[in-house]
């Protein structure tokens, strides 16, 4: 999986909010030049960047980017099933508004990630202690932990605020993606390599294995 760089302002390279790709960035300053006069005046406060790719042009106010409108947040990952992206993606339209409605949402898609799982659902550190008991990396429970008490926190916080944490909450959308990518993204793949092993192997393998 392709890391995401974030648009930010001044940085010589990101993900472009139009063609989506990681592409240089050519910056430029932005003036302002009324009908009636030819005398034209620098925004100071206003760049403009360009992507190298696409040849699109985005407009700043400050360190904020004005248009066009995106997320700052990266995109789901292929095998991200459907319900779980449905509020993955809401939580990418929010993030750069409020960071803890992206984190709660965030928390909540990886809740309904769960029965994908083969587990329940219900109560998301019960299923995270049996997918544990049946072999799930360390790595993967500890994104699953963080994002559970980090997504809890941000509705009711408790020693952990991410309010105005923009760092933290785009971290969480990483995390999701690297869970799926890890889990389903994984199996997936095995699958589809096993499915090429003759059935006549596959029998040998069966017999071996009993």
């Amino acid at each position: 999986m392709v890391e995401y760089i974030s648009p930010k302002l001044l940085q010589s390279a990101f993900h472009c909010p139009v063609c989506k790709t990681y592409s240089h960035q050519l910056w430029g300053k932005v003036f302002h030049l009324p009908e009636s006069t030819k005398s034209a005046t620098e925004l100071f406060s206003v760049k403009s960047s360009t992507c190298a790719r696409c040849e699109k042009v985005a407009l700043w106010y400050k360190d904020i980017m004005l248009y066009p409108t995106f997320s700052s947040a990266p995109m789901p990952i292929e095998e991200m099933p459907e319900d779980v992206k449905s509020d993955f993606n809401e939580a990418r339209n929010v993030v750069d508004a409020s960071t803890r409605s992206a984190a709660a949402l965030l928390r909540l898609a990886v809740q309904k990630l769960m029965p994908h799982l083969e587990q329940k659902g219900n109560n998301l550190n019960e299923d995270i202690g049996k997918l544990v008991k049946t072999g799930l990396p360390e790595r993967v429970q500890e994104s699953l932990d963080a994002l559970r008490v980090i997504g809890n926190n941000a509705v009711h916080p408790v020693g952990l605020d991410i309010k105005d944490d923009r760092d933290t909450a785009l971290k969480l959308f990483i995390l999701v993606n690297t869970i799926i990518e890890l889990t389903i993204g994984r199996k997936k793949l095995i699958d589809e390599l096993y499915d090429k092993v003759p059935e006549s192997s596959k029998e040998a393998i069966k017999k071996r294995d009993s």
